[in-house]
């Protein structure tokens, strides 16, 4: 029996950004953490409970479904700024490190955001023109 020889491709993944993505991002950037800080000394307010972040992470999980992420792309984005939530000089903030592709998949979907948002003032502004006269 011959073998056959496979080559494997490094393939980048690339998800489409739809404009349902496009939509379901700008709503996740409208959410307003109310939270109390967190306390790393007392457990329970580690929890997130807020309006505002349970409807940020139900949208996330549409976001991961329409984009087609892997489960492990879990949060799938992440802010570019983003840094460690953890305590400075702890065990946690040591190991954290930035999701370079979760960051990049942020700047994709916010400038599609911008790309469409200009797209749609550039609409409103020929609807308000008056047809040329000739």
């Amino acid at each position: 029996m011959t073998g056959t020889r496979r080559t494997p491709i490094a393939r980048s993944r690339t998800s489409p950004i739809t404009p349902v993505a496009v939509k379901l991002f700008d709503q996740m950037r409208q959410c307003r953490c109310t939270c109390p800080p967190r306390d790393w000394h007392d457990p329970k307010t580690w929890i997130r409970e807020c309006e505002g972040c349970e409807r940020w992470w139900k949208l996330h999980s549409h976001l991961h479904t329409e984009l087609h992420c892997c489960p492990w792309e879990w949060p799938c984005i992440e802010h570019p700024s983003a840094r460690s939530p953890y305590p400075r000089g702890s065990e946690a903030d040591t190991r954290w490190e930035p999701d370079l592709e979760a960051q990049e998949l942020w700047r994709q979907l916010e400038a599609a955001r911008k790309a469409a948002r200009e797209a749609r003032q550039r609409a409103k502004a020929a609807e308000q023109q008056p047809p040329p006269t000739t």
